[in-house]
């Protein structure tokens, strides 16, 4: 219980066995406490917030003290409210403070360090964590920070290296030169000659208890250390703080431009891991198989296994390629220091990505946010293990500690609330129905997720629907843009996940419209397609009146030619063939009337006559405006039967239609061209059948000749039989008249002709209507077919 007022029996008190008596620790004594709230959290913890005395938290007999000097908006706490998710709000007189659970956690002067200059870090085997200072030997011991300085014996002032041996044996460099720390004391190691070691970068422990170290010097110098003594020294180039023992005894040496150098029975190895790579090689661990990882700081990580090497790097998903150290913990996952933070790879995803060096793996990314600092420990060892599971990290500036085994898990997704939209500077509540106006040109859509563990850690992503196909991943960024929208039905839907990956997939939604503008409505779009289609029927009908015109003012030509031979014609030769009858009769007068040449003479004569009317009907044809209507079937008739005297295959015509008056031009051509047909079916056919259509249509005039013959090959169809001039005769007569000729014909079925002819160049009564008389016709018929 707490009182707001301090004192002895008040303050904080403790109720134990019944019996209310005084919280009094080493840390705290309550009864000075001014308490003014008193909130129980999660693992049996009590925050006590003060009157001017800031806050206390009390776990497991642990008192931590947070007031204005560590950051504190104020020492007088108002209230106190632990959410869902652990973290704990502090409103006090001046604000209101916000408490998360850091997973990393951070030593630092504050804590009691000597320095903010952490070098090493080596955790022993008793549990304490010997921690390499500028200015002194730290260690944590029982959860207390304490300091081997030089008034306490350190034999110089910055630690460099450190390594247990045994427990109660430690190695430290310190200075330039080489300590055994033994039973509080310090002494020195020195080469051979009594010279001091130099300045020891890194150290490790060989299979047969002996050590190797790293000296700095030019070269550097491997020493390797048997008992206290140094029994041997090479000379290597390395480039790099880093080494680690073999499985096999030996040791490995970081070197620069990713290489590794293998010292064993006094034979060295050098091993590119590397071709491309600048980086030095910062950190090796080797495991019991012989299996190699090396840190390489512009590459990621570096694997060797049974002689292959493959690479870990930003293509397998690594958020960087900074490498500082690396460790495993108790559970075989991969721990990296990096220029990004802290990363952890499971055991399943290493031994995933020695199987297929090309796999995306998996990892969790320890920031910032969650208190990681980064860092390089400029000796070794950059990171320990401890034997409770914690690993422990030196940065160069403070000593950071991450419990693998208590990793914070916000296991509540965060619930998702579109906030508003913004649609051209216009602000609008995430209301039902919500309608925009037309045009909408720039449209934002503001949303957060709520949970304030690590607020920017909170990903999002989100779709519209009916104009995303997927959903577009976007991290932390709580707005979605888009542009030039056209009108119609959205859903905008969002989705968002914890500092930890877990998903709240119903998220928010929010439906809306975009109003159509008056050029963007569908009655308008159909408007301007019929307008299309108008105009393009009125080019239409433009263009055919062009070519009706072009048509006649042929047609014109040739009548008038018909019309100057026709008066030729019956001026020369009608007239000359008369005078000569004439003279031929007198003759035939001056024969016997029962002889044999006066019958002669009176047939040629009867001949002459029939000549000279077929002439004299020619000539009135060549003069005539039109034929009349239903002359070309019978003309055809006549042809037809004429043909069919001489052959077996009978002889049908067919009318379709109303028959209309033909420009004489076009009966003359369709003549000849079914004659022409008519004339090979007979002849070469072999029919039993021969028919002839002629169909009259409003639309166009066609003639269709066909038989059931032996029919024509394709080849003479389309280039004609040599010698024989027919078909391109007819193809060259329809084509000077506007038409279109059609062929069909296979072995023993038959062949076909068309011939089509459009109706407002072939029928004479066609042409005379003007173009807007013709509009009106279609107008009626429009209007009849809607009736």
């Amino acid at each position: 219980m707490g009182m707001v007022v301090n004192g002895p029996g008040l303050g904080l008190q403790q109720l134990s066995n019944g019996v209310i008596k005084p919280f009094v620790t080493r840390e705290l004594d309550g009864s000075t406490l001014n308490v003014n709230v008193l909130t129980p959290t999660r693992g049996d913890g009590l925050i006590v917030g003060t009157q001017g005395q800031g806050i206390y938290r009390i776990q497991g007999g642990k008192v931590d003290h947070f007031s204005v000097a560590q950051g504190l908006s104020s020492d007088t706490i108002n209230s106190i409210f632990e959410d869902r998710e652990g973290d704990l709000w502090v409103a006090t007189g001046k604000g209101l403070d916000c408490f998360s659970n850091r997973t990393v956690l951070s030593f630092s002067s504050q804590e009691g360090l000597s320095a903010d200059r952490v070098n090493s870090v080596f955790a022993s085997s008793d549990g304490t964590i010997w921690i390499g200072n500028r200015y002194g030997l730290d260690f944590i011991r029982g959860g207390k920070v304490s300091s081997i300085r030089a008034k306490d014996g350190l034999p110089g002032t910055r630690v460099t290296s450190l390594l247990e041996q045994r427990p109660g044996l430690l190695w430290v460099g310190v200075d330039n030169g080489l300590w055994i720390y033994e039973g509080g004391k310090f002494r020195a190691v020195r080469r051979p000659d009594g010279t001091p070691t130099g300045v020891i970068v890194a150290m490790v422990q060989d299979v047969d208890g002996s050590l190797w170290t790293e000296a700095l010097g030019s070269p550097k110098n491997i020493l390797h250390i048997q008992g206290r003594a140094i029994t041997e020294e090479i000379s290597v180039s390395t480039g790099g703080f880093s080494i680690a023992a073999d499985p096999h005894g030996g040791v490995w040496i970081g070197q620069g431009r990713a290489k590794v150098a293998l010292y064993q029975k006094e034979h060295l190895d050098i091993v590119q891991l590397s071709a491309t790579a600048k980086g030095a090689t910062t950190d090796l661990s080797i495991d019991s198989r012989g299996w190699l990882l090396a840190a390489v700081y512009d590459v990621g990580i570096i694997g060797r296994r049974n002689g292959v090497v493959q690479a870990l790097t930003e293509k397998n998903g690594l958020p960087c390629e900074g490498m500082y150290n690396l460790s495993r913990d108790l559970n075989g996952a991969l721990w990296l220091s990096t220029m990004c933070g802290l990363i952890q790879i499971s055991k399943e995803e290493i031994e995933r990505w020695w199987v297929d060096p090309e796999t995306k793996i998996k990892f969790r990314t320890f920031d910032a946010l969650d208190g990681a600092e980064t860092g390089q420990a400029l000796f070794g060892p950059g990171v320990t293990r401890s034997p409770d599971g914690q690993l422990w990290f030196a940065n160069q500036t403070s000593l950071q500690m991450i419990d693998p085994a208590h990793l914070n898990v916000n296991s509540i997704p965060p619930p998702v609330h579109i906030e508003e939209i913004i649609a051209d500077r216009k602000r609008y509540l995430p209301v039902k129905g919500l309608r925009l106006p037309a045009l909408t040109r720039d449209l934002e859509i503001d949303y957060t997720g709520l949970s304030f563990v690590t607020p920017k850690k909170v990903a999002f992503r989100y779709k519209l629907e009916g104009h995303d196909t997927d959903w577009q991943e976007i991290g932390a960024r709580r707005q979605a843009f888009y542009t030039d929208l056209p009108p119609g039905n959205y859903r905008f839907h969002v989705a968002a996940s914890n500092g930890v990956g877990l998903w709240n997939e119903v998220g928010d939604t929010i439906d809306f419209s975009i109003a159509p503008t008056l050029y963007q409505t569908m009655w308008f779009r159909i408007l301007c397609i019929l307008a299309a289609v108008v105009a393009l029927w009125l080019f239409y009908l433009i263009r055919l009146k062009q070519a009706t015109a072009q048509i006649q003012e042929r047609l014109d030509a040739r009548l008038e030619e018909r019309e100057r031979i026709a008066r030729d014609l019956h001026d020369t030769l009608l007239q000359g063939f008369q005078g000569l009858m004439l003279r031929f009769q007198a003759v035939m007068k001056t024969l016997p009337a029962d002889g044999t040449s006066r019958k002669m003479f009176e047939n040629v004569m009867e001949r002459a006559d029939e000549v000279l009317l077929e002439g004299r009907e020619s000539v009135r044809n060549l003069r005539e405006d039109g034929i009349p209507d239903g002359q070309l079937s019978e003309a055809l008739a006549g042809c037809g039967e004429e043909l069919a005297q001489d052959h077996h295959a009978a002889f049908n015509l067919s009318v379709s239609g109303t028959p209309k008056v033909l420009d004489p031009v076009f009966f003359n051509e369709l003549y000849l061209i079914a004659r022409e047909a008519l004339f090979n079916a007979f002849k070469h056919s072999r029919a039993t059948k021969i028919e002839v259509e002629v169909i009259y249509d409003s639309a166009r005039l066609s003639l269709r000749i066909r038989d059931d013959g032996i029919g024509m090959s394709q080849q003479i169809l389309t280039e004609g039989k040599t010698g024989h001039w027919g078909l391109l005769g007819m193809r060259e007569r329809t084509q000077k008249i506007g038409g279109q000729i059609k062929l069909w014909s296979n072995a023993d079925v038959g062949t076909e002709i068309e011939v089509t002819i459009p109706s407002q160049i072939a029928y004479r009564d066609y042409r005379k209507k003007t173009f807007w008389i013709r509009v009106k016709e279609i107008s009626r018929k429009l209007r009849g077919i809607n009736l």
